[in-house]
């Protein structure tokens, strides 16, 4: 955190609390689940596939030091890169587990889509869809011919 943030920590820390709790509607227990990973999954994801940053979170949830959210305005104190549909990243590795709300992940999906085919020898997509069902749609994904397949038990 910046030093001048540090010095009004209290406001900081109120105005990513408030944004948050508007987000969900202004009630507490709204939101839905977060569905967030284990420490121990951000841990194998940062040794064995090198991720370093998460493209879906905030100062509230993060496990990175740099991270993209909603709320870039709030949050860049905290580390903030600002919007993941404005973030323009550089090769590496990333982890993104949006909301999950269909017109999101759809849009999510279409935004990865031409960073990965501009590059050949680029990323490869790890992806998990035991949990995710048919409510997606899967094609934008399951299709790619950067997308792999994850399982672990």
């Amino acid at each position: 955190m910046p030093p001048a943030a540090a010095e009004r920590f209290p406001e900081v820390a109120f105005c990513v609390v408030a944004r948050q709790l508007s987000l969900q509607g202004g009630h507490e227990g709204a939101g839905g689940m977060q569905a967030a990973c284990p420490p121990s999954v951000f841990e194998t994801l940062r040794q064995d596939l090198g991720v370093t940053r998460e493209l879906f979170a905030s100062p509230l949830n993060c496990a990175f030091p740099r991270f993209c959210s909603a709320s870039a305005d709030v949050d860049a104190d905290f580390g903030s890169a600002g919007s993941f549909f404005l973030y323009t990243p550089r090769p590496g590795a990333y982890l993104a587990n949006p909301p999950f709300d269909p017109a999101v992940v759809a849009a999510m999906a279409v935004r990865m889509e031409a960073p990965l085919d501009a590059r050949r020898d680029g990323p490869r997509l790890a992806r998990d869809w035991r949990e995710i069902g048919a409510r997606y749609d899967q094609r934008l994904v399951r299709d790619g011919p950067r997308c792999g397949e994850m399982w672990r038990e």
